[in-house]
């Protein structure tokens, strides 16, 4: 099924994939991938249940299932589409533009904008046509963009396919000129579930507000909602139930008498109206009538799909009671009666009252209203898939049928035709489906880094489709081979996340906590005396003020630090780290059993490489790991650090001027019968990795490096480290499994092997430049990856993956394997040349002794 699907994908997308917009995949958990959005035709059942989408980190294309995707972002610039005279507002607040072919009893025929190819919509699904750009008496739809909004602060509201989108907090106004009974009928939605207000009759200023439906989430996250009526002296807040909200949009009507201080809301979630919840305060005397409309936006985000401000024309909170249809005209005066017909050839509606028909001229008509359906008329159609928000700004749900000829296929409930929309007009795709837990994947799952691309998904076996190893994304049908562009692939699968890196040059240092400060209390304990609302530990709600911090583990790789008998300064470097990264709290309330608190640091207001150094190096004075040690330390007790960048475990058995005999088990058969590494790969060995590294002052380290101009014709090519921190510079001649025989400018020195800690080989420092190409050693053919975990790196070049392990032949050590389950992070192509200078050891180059001043001036200048 794999190799028909990659056919039908390819032959399909050959003419067309050069044309197709540009967009984004957004994956759950942050995943993005940039690519192209393929043609598909229709399902075997009808429906599409997957979309198939191409990324250039990838060689082939890739078929995600709907379930596990948020959406999809379109990034190029939309083309613009032609004009439509109507927009109809359908069920569950869908919003369709397009012009009125053909009125019947039972549908209204319409051609949506930028299609030719009419669809039949059922009357009982439509809520409402007003003519696009509609300014009757007391009447508003919108929004059309900002035109007309006032908005802050600067930046954090955009337009977008006519709608209004902010990703931070900040507030929009408009001025709708609503009467002062008036229906608010409003939808929105959203990617991350906001907290925000949306205000009625507004006022001026927020802080005054009077008439609002306050969308909120608990502390555990569960989403809540109510209306609010508030007076200076007086307020009355009451429930609103709001549905699960799982299509990620809500439609909120609300209700508003200005005159009676009267407040009524009710939520439409997926075409099913809630309760309706009622409140009234009666107005004070300073209150000013307002026509305003506000929506405030705390955390999340939103985009305003549609806003329709209406009269209210009942007693009842309902939003239309009217069962006679009617027409109303560019004066605000109203025809009512049944529609019957629409005769396009004469451009006018024929409207039936009293067994006498009247006609009524399209082009004067500013808004239809069709009667309320008895029932729900799609009651049991299948639930929508997928949501279409439109750059000329209509949005519709619906079920994929197909992505073909340039359009988007879906099918509407109340719809009897599939309703093709423009690819080059869609902006959005989002996901309304959504699987309680992702599929299993065959193998340990991980993060691909890719250029842009990132997202979760394991390493399988590619063999079979021309490739050692193959990427299987969470949610995808089948794997795909990383795309091997020009200058090679360069990417990284992180299996244990990484802190993230401070910026390098002048850039300001962002520094991450957890949004609070401590305190001494007289018992000596270190107690939380307050919180920011926007931090880390105040958004994840476990951590209150008044616990005790017993102890802090500032990094995943340490242990637990006790606060007590640290000051104040410290506890607060123990807290603070990169934005991103992790630190587990050890807590007690009062009298209560210890627990432990694990949060990723959020940005705090504080900033300064001088800071986030002091936080970082308290960490490691406090904090610092134990030393690594393999289950099988006994049998590999020490470390070879290889100049390809590898570090593995290892049993030195011989080491001499020609290099060393070592075994190791990450080389097939290194482990028995040992593996021979020549000199010029080896950039140190490690005897007894549990030895501490201590730092060395530049001057010492100068000197140590400096290659006088007596030893140029024989330099020393090793580095002795002791166990007692003393250095010797000498030529190595040999070391077996007692002594080590080390010639110093001619004297001969054996020392034990057991006062050893390590050797370092000095390899020129020329030897780092550019060399001849003839004299270069060949790059390894094929897929160079790195295994990196804590204290060691395997590079192997890829053959294929078996058992949870990737099989393949170090340039160093021969044939061997990496143990996908014991590593951090994988490195793939250029990526493990970007952290070569993160390795140890690199540092240790001889460098020539300065000339004597007088020799440099009598050779002159160059």
């Amino acid at each position: 099924m794999r190799h028909v699907w990659a056919v039908l994908i390819a032959v399909v997308a050959s003419s067309t994939i050069a044309a197709a917009p540009a967009a984004v995949l957004d994956l759950p958990g942050g995943g993005v991938l940039p690519g192209t959005l393929l043609p598909v035709g229709a399902g075997a059942g009808g429906d599409r249940e997957t979309l198939a989408w191409r990324s250039p980190a990838f060689a082939g294309p890739l078929e995600f299932h709907l379930d596990e995707i948020a959406g999809v972002r379109f990034t190029s610039a939309p083309t613009d589409q032609p004009p439509a005279a109507f927009r109809f507002i359908l069920g569950g607040g869908d919003l369709l533009d397009g012009a009125i072919e053909a009125i019947d009893s039972e549908h209204v025929t319409v051609t949506p904008r930028g299609t030719d190819r009419p669809v039949r919509v059922r009357r009982a699904v439509i809520e409402g046509v007003s003519r696009i750009g509609s300014r009757i008496a007391g009447s508003y739809v919108g929004p059309g963009g900002l035109a007309g909004w006032r908005h802050e602060p600067e930046g954090a509201w955009r337009s977008e396919a006519g709608h209004i989108v902010a990703a931070r907090p900040g507030t929009a106004m408009i001025d709708v000129a609503a009467p002062t009974r008036a229906i608010y009928d409003i939808v929105i939605s959203w990617r991350r579930r906001p907290e925000l207000r949306l205000s009625a009759a507004a006022t001026e200023r927020p802080g005054d507000e009077g008439y609002w439906v306050e969308l909120l989430r608990l502390q555990d996250g569960t989403p809540e909602a109510a209306i609010v009526r508030r007076e200076p002296d007086l307020a009355a807040v009451e429930p609103l139930p709001a549905g699960d909200a799982a299509t990620r949009s809500l439609r909120v009507v609300m209700f508003v008498d200005q005159q009676k201080g009267r407040l009524a809301a009710y939520t439409i979630d997926r075409g099913v109206a809630g309760a309706i919840s009622e409140v009234a305060v009666p107005p004070s005397a300073a209150r000013e009538l307002s026509g305003r409309f506000r929506i405030s936006l705390g955390t999340g985000d939103v985009s305003l799909e549609s806003l329709r401000v209406g009269p209210w024309t009942t007693d009842e909170a309902v939003l239309d009671v009217r069962r006679a249809a009617s027409v109303i005209g560019k004066d605000g005066l109203s025809v009512d009666g049944e529609i019957v017909s629409f005769d396009k050839a004469s451009g006018e509606v024929v409207v039936r009252a009293d067994s006498r028909d009247k006609r009524v001229r399209l082009d004067e008509i500013e808004e239809i209203v069709l009667p309320n359906a008895a029932d729900n008329p799609v009651a049991g159609a299948p639930p929508a898939t997928i949501r279409a928000v439109q750059a000329s700004g209509g949005t519709i749900a619906g079920r994929l049928a197909a992505v073909e000829d340039g359009f988007l296929r879906l099918r509407v409930a109340g719809l009897d035709d599939e309703l093709a929309i423009p690819l080059d007009d869609v902006l959005s795709l989002t996901s309304l489906v959504a699987r309680p837990s992702p599929r299993d994947l065959p193998g340990r799952v991980g993060a691909l880094i890719a250029g842009e691309a990132r997202l979760k998904g394991c390493l399988v076996d590619g063999r079979d489709i021309g490739a050692a190893v193959a990427w299987l994304p969470q949610g995808a049908v089948e794997p795909a081979a990383l795309a091997v562009p020009g200058d090679g692939i360069d990417a990284v699968i992180e299996y244990v996340p990484r802190e993230s890196r401070e910026p390098v040059g002048g850039a300001q240092v962002e520094i991450g906590g957890i949004g609070g400060m401590v305190n001494q209390d007289a018992q000596g304990f270190f107690v939380v005396t307050m919180l920011s609302e926007e931090g880390a530990a105040a958004q994840d709600g476990r951590l209150q003020p008044g616990d005790r911090l017993l102890a802090i583990k500032p990094r995943p790789e340490g242990g637990f630090v006790p606060t007590q008998g640290h000051d104040v300064q410290t506890v607060m470097n123990l807290m603070r780290g990169r934005v991103g990264s992790q630190v587990v709290l050890r807590v007690a309330a009062a009298g209560g059993e210890p627990r432990e608190i694990d949060l990723r640091r959020g940005l705090i207001y504080v900033a300064g490489r001088e800071i986030l150094d002091q936080a970082l190096a308290t960490h490691t004075r406090l904090a610092a790991p134990p030393v690594v040690r393999l289950e099988d330390s006994a049998t590999y007790p020490s470390l070879a650090v290889l100049r390809s960048g590898d570090i593995v475990p290892c049993a030195v058995d011989v080491v001499d001027g020609q290099g060393m005999r070592i075994r190791t088990p990450v080389a097939d058969g290194g482990d028995a019968d040992g593996v021979r590494v020549p000199e010029s790969l080896v950039q140190a060995v490690e005897l007894d990795p549990g030895v501490p590294a201590r730092g060395i002052e530049k001057p010492r380290l100068d000197r140590l490096l400096m290659l006088p101009r007596s030893q140029r014709v024989a330099p020393p090519t090793h580095m002795v480290r002791l166990r007692d921190g003393d250095y010797l510079r000498g030529r190595l001649e040999s070391l077996d499994d007692a002594t080590l025989v080390l010639d110093v400018r001619g004297e001969v020195k054996r020392l034990p092997r057991s006062e050893v800690a390590r050797v370092i080989w000095l390899h020129p420092e020329e030897e780092s430049a550019v060399v001849d190409e003839a004299d270069a050693p060949p790059a390894p053919a094929g897929l160079l990856v790195q295994g990196v975990a804590e204290g060691r790196r395997v590079t192997l070049v890829a053959e294929g993956l078996a058992d949870g392990a990737i099989r393949g032949t170090s340039p160093a050590l021969g044939p061997g394997r990496i143990d996908i389950k014991g590593i951090d992070r994988l490195l793939v192509g250029r990526a493990i040349d970007g952290e070569a200078d993160q390795l140890p050891y690199r540092q240790w180059k001889l460098r020539p002794a300065p000339e004597p001043k007088a020799l440099r001036e009598a050779a002159g200048p160059e």
